[in-house]
């Protein structure tokens, strides 16, 4: 009874401000530590809504990194003007968090969806392993690598498709393959890959991103999951590559695999990246950045711009920003 009561109490009246516990109380860390586990699981399932579309973007200063160690900020140089609903510029080795707006708001990611499709496919299938194309991937809407139906690919082949040309139809042939050859649905192991990560707002219902309200996550989430697969040779070597050609296993077909993000080995350290774009989710844009100054490079998410030109205009604006606002 005295249990159930100092929960209620907590639970309800806690939150309102109506009710403190006095430290030592016993039960007190235990019965915390329950409500805190309700609390996660309860927004694991709360779905993208519009409220959270409509939540007006804002600045917030960084207050993380210590202003008498390098790197340190330098207060004179404003905060950028951004056109994304939400952005994040994180250290790869530091996970310090260089800039934020908005980073923890749940937004629609469009084909970024893939990041987490490609980790969970490299961690469940060799990368020799054959992926045959079904007319039902091919009819797959959006981008498309220009697969054919019945031919069949290696897996790292397919995954090219994926990520460099961000094929919808390779993205669903890998579902139906892990499908009939596992027993296993992508997006579970999807799921289950970024629940381990610790991306508690992150939720995928779709392989490849098209429109589903359902398929969501932030950019602090993105940034730690592009950072782990950045850690992925094998997917780091496709997200650094701007041109490919693929080939069917028996060689009848052949495919140009031509990268959308243009500013791949074009702009200011830019070497690798992911990028997305649907008419509900915006411009949507995953980058790693070398940092010339320091040994911790930069992870940049961009979320929410108002269409596909603009995503990169809003990443070169973060990286441009973030070497002139920190004293390395």
């Amino acid at each position: 009874m005295t249990s159930l009561l100092t929960y209620i109490l907590i639970t309800v009246l806690g939150p309102l401000g109506l009710f403190v516990l006095p430290s030592g109380s016993p039960g007190v860390s235990r019965t915390l530590d329950t409500a805190q586990q309700n609390v996660n699981l309860a927004l694991q399932k709360l779905p993208l809504s519009a409220e959270f579309l409509a939540y007006p973007a804002r600045n917030i200063p960084d207050t993380r990194i210590s202003s008498d160690s390098l790197p340190y900020r330098k207060w004179e140089v404003s905060p950028p003007d951004m056109n994304a609903k939400s952005a994040v510029v994180v250290g790869a080795k530091s996970g310090k968090i260089f800039y934020e707006r908005n980073m923890r708001l749940r937004l629609p990611i469009a084909s970024l969806t893939k990041l987490a499709t490609a980790l969970s496919v490299i961690e469940e299938l060799s990368l020799n392993e054959e992926v045959t194309v079904s007319r039902h991937a091919v009819n797959t809407g959006g981008d498309f690598g220009n697969l054919v139906v019945g031919e069949t690919l290696t897996a790292h082949d397919v995954l090219r498709a994926m990520l460099i040309a961000s094929s919808n139809d390779a993205a669903v042939a890998f579902a139906e393959h892990v499908l009939r050859t596992r027993g296993k649905a992508l997006t579970e192991l999807m799921n289950a890959k970024t629940h381990a990560l610790g991306l508690l707002q992150t939720r995928f219902s779709s392989v490849s991103g098209l429109e589903d309200r359902n398929n969501y996550s932030t950019a602090e989430d993105l940034s730690k999951l592009l950072g782990t697969v950045m850690h992925q040779s094998a997917l780091a070597d496709i997200l650094k590559t701007d041109a490919a050609d693929i080939h069917s296993t028996d060689g009848r077909f052949t495919h140009r695999l031509i990268t959308s993000n243009k500013l791949l080995g074009r702009f200011d350290g830019v070497v690798a990246g992911k990028t997305g774009y649907t008419e509900g989710a915006g411009g949507s844009l995953a980058i790693f950045a070398k940092n010339e100054k320091s040994d911790d490079d930069f992870l940049v998410i961009v979320l929410g711009s108002a269409n596909e030109e603009t995503r990169f205009e809003d990443a070169k604006t973060l990286i441009t920003w973030v070497n002139e606002a920190y004293q390395w």
